[in-house]
């Protein structure tokens, strides 16, 4: 059996505007058996609409696109297969 946690957290203020500064990165550890993986997911906001793009450090890849979704409390970030 696969079992995988992420345990995200709070990595920068809020509040950035520029368009290409996050207005939020939320940072943590992708645990998958005895591997870790660091990453982050790093949210910007345009006009009312965010966007999220997905950071996986220790591997070197940057600005993965992937989608967000709130439902209350809960929040969803989807990330498309790549091929």
């Amino acid at each position: 059996m696969l079992v995988l946690a992420v345990v995200l957290f709070p990595a920068l203020d809020r509040g950035a505007t520029a368009e290409d500064e996050p207005s939020e990165v939320w940072a943590g550890t992708l645990k998958a058996g005895p591997q870790e993986i660091p990453m982050q997911f790093r949210v910007f906001e345009t006009n009312g609409n965010r966007s999220v793009k997905l950071d996986v450090i220790s591997q070197g890849v940057k600005g993965l696109p992937a989608t967000i979704k709130h439902d209350g409390a809960n929040v969803t970030i989807e990330i498309k297969v790549i091929e």
